[in-house]
């Protein structure tokens, strides 16, 4: 066979190759799935604690303990956070479902918060916002023991499932919980990274709370709320 020939059977290959590839990453299951472009684009940046609105830690004697409505079962505790401890505002597996903070009502925001699910029980807690009332508000959930993050809508004894992800939830680890609520478009991440994204317009503002559910134990060690300007 002549150099031309075996050029062409290379390229002939080559291209066939390639094509294999393209199709199998557009089979689900065959390649990861990146976020939807718009998510990422309408997360715009995370939020950063130097240039958040309102910003709460919970040592013994700051702003945030005083504003704080905890609940039977939640306590202010010293606990390891990297190299050195931290305070936080924790729960053992029982007690009130929610703490929550006399914070301003909130309607546009984004919020940050840093917590950890404790091994044992159910190990499940996130963030409750446009809280209403003691069964009514959104909650952006994460869970160690099945390893997901899940968006929320309580309406009393009815939960509705908005949106949901599953992925490595490490349990005694810290975790950062990132939502943004802009009019009815609502957007969870972790760390930063835009998971989850919904459209639901039931609950247009509220207060913040954190919440554990029966069973589990946790720590929530600071909480960051930056307000936004509305949705045009």
């Amino acid at each position: 066979m002549s150099r031309r020939a075996d050029h062409a059977v290379y390229w002939l290959l080559a291209r066939r190759l390639i094509w294999t590839v393209v199709a199998l990453g557009a089979i689900p299951g065959c390649a990861s799935a990146a976020p939807p472009v718009a998510l990422v684009r309408a997360w715009a940046r995370p939020l950063d604690a130097s240039d958040a609105t309102l910003v709460w830690r919970f040592t013994p004697d700051s702003e945030a303990t005083s504003e704080l409505r905890p609940g039977r079962g939640w306590e202010t505790q010293t606990v390891a956070a990297g190299p050195g401890a931290t305070s936080a505002l924790c729960r053992g597996p029982d007690g009130d479902t929610v703490a929550t903070l006399a914070s301003p009502t909130l309607t546009d925001f984004d919020a940050r918060v840093r917590l950890q699910p404790h091994l044992g029980g159910g190990e499940t807690l996130g963030l409750a916002f446009r809280v209403q009332g003691d069964d009514r508000y959104y909650l952006a959930r994460l869970n160690s023991r099945t390893n997901g993050l899940r968006l929320y809508r309580r309406n009393g004894g009815d939960w509705y499932l908005l949106d949901s992800r599953n992925l490595s939830v490490p349990v005694e680890r810290w975790q950062e919980l990132d939502v943004r609520a802009q009019g009815a478009h609502l957007l969870v991440g972790l760390g930063g990274e835009p998971l989850l994204e919904a459209d639901d317009g039931a609950y247009a503002g509220g207060t913040v709370a954190f919440w554990i559910e029966p069973g589990s134990a946790g720590c929530l060690e600071e909480l960051a709320l930056a307000s936004l300007p509305g949705r045009r």
